[in-house]
């Protein structure tokens, strides 16, 4: 929440700038997360403007992307098009969502960008994408952006499909008694995703529209994202995390909402409504799904909090799949049968996911999802495998 734009100058313990430390060690692109008129794609602020035109140009410098933080299911109060169409754009009934713009210490949100930018940009409304005026505008300011300043796409925060009243744009319809009933714009969430989508792929066909879905996996729009990314749906631990985390994700709940595979799009998983990020990995990693990484090597937020580098930990497996050839290798799940023929383990509620490679041999994840530490004891069918008389290493 405002601290991204800094990137640039900042610089390791060691005196390297911390932007080429991200680029040797393998990251390839950068979400980052810092609004002028939040969630608006057009800066408004000139400094604003100057500092995500240099950090830009810094990023490629460094051979990375970058994609920044622009739509959000909510629509900001404070831009001109909300004065002219503002309720047209608007879910019905009328949902505001404000924050203080005030700069609070040691608080992260809105941040700093308040005091360096002039960024005063928390008021919104929940918007609704049969608008067409809300669609045009959010397309028109993203084609802009993205043609101004460069960036390799877009992050979205949630496409949930809203039910909504609001007939000036086209929802809802009269009952016989006058009152307005709901109706829900599956469709209008497709078509909005068909746009961005389109806004990106025409002008750099490697652009990333990175989608968060936590609340509403609406696979009609799903379908026009590249990366989806779900877990903020715990508010039930009211930001504590769970206790013990296989309790509340379960492998059943992880299959069915965080991998992906319904839509045919990549997944990442967010851990921290659930609880430590390498926690949640023990589960996520074992459909070959990661938690999504931050960089905590320059979070002074995180080091506070005594959390483990899970950062330094996915630089480590980045490493390791690309030596090992990963992409090219079948991965045998521990819900297929046929994993069984391949490897057994024990004891109970432990789990395998299976990597097998035509020249490489074997990649294996291991997890325990008990509550308790125990020695996990594995055996590898080496006839099946076709890895008998080789010459084996284990690594």
């Amino acid at each position: 929440y405002g601290k991204d734009y800094t990137l640039p100058e900042r610089k390791t313990e060691n005196g390297k700038p911390v932007l080429q430390q991200l680029s040797e060690l393998g990251v390839k692109y950068l979400f980052v997360n810092f609004c002028d008129v939040w969630p608006h794609p057009t800066p408004v602020h000139k400094q604003y403007s100057i500092y995500l035109d240099r950090l830009v140009k810094a990023v490629h410098a460094y051979n990375m992307k970058l994609y920044n933080y622009m739509i959000h299911v909510r629509y900001p109060t404070n831009v001109p098009e909300f004065n002219i169409y503002g309720l047209n754009m608007a879910n019905l009934p009328l949902k505001g969502y404000v924050r203080t713009c005030y700069f609070i210490k040691n608080h992260p949100r809105p941040g700093q960008i308040s005091i360096d930018c002039g960024a005063d940009s928390q008021g919104a409304i929940i918007m609704c994408a049969k608008s067409r005026a809300m669609q045009d505008s959010y397309i028109y300011a993203l084609a802009k952006r993205i043609d101004t300043y460069g960036e390799d796409g877009v992050y979205l925060d949630g496409m949930p499909v809203r039910e909504c009243k609001n007939i000036y744009h086209g929802c809802g319809y009269y009952n016989p008694d006058g009152t307005i009933h709901s109706t829900y714009p599956v469709f209008a969430n497709r078509e909005f995703m068909k746009r961005i989508y389109t806004v990106l792929k025409t002008r750099n066909p490697d652009s990333v529209i990175d989608l968060h879905d936590s609340f509403s996996y609406n696979i009609p729009a799903v379908a026009y994202s590249d990366l989806t990314w779900s877990g903020e749906i715990w508010y039930n631990l009211r930001g504590k995390g769970a206790e013990f985390i296989p309790d509340e994700l379960t492998l059943d709940r992880f299959r069915a909402e965080f991998t992906g595979f319904q839509a045919g799009v990549a997944a990442n998983t967010l851990a921290y409504r659930l609880g430590p990020q390498d926690k949640v990995a023990a589960i996520s990693l074992l459909h070959d799904i990661p938690v999504r990484p931050n960089n905590r090597d320059y979070d002074v937020l995180a080091h506070e909090k005594g959390e483990k580098n899970y950062f330094q930990s996915m630089i480590e497996m980045w490493k390791m799949r690309d030596a090992f050839d990963a992409k090219h290798a079948e991965k045998i799940y521990y819900w297929q049968k046929k994993q069984k023929q391949y490897i057994s383990i024990s004891p109970e509620k432990c789990y395998v996911l299976l990597f097998k490679h035509s020249r490489n041999g074997i990649l294996v994840y291991v997890t325990n999802l008990n509550r308790n530490k125990c020695n996990v004891n594995l055996k590898i069918n080496l006839e099946k495998l076709n890895m008998r008389n080789k010459d084996l290493h284990a690594y």
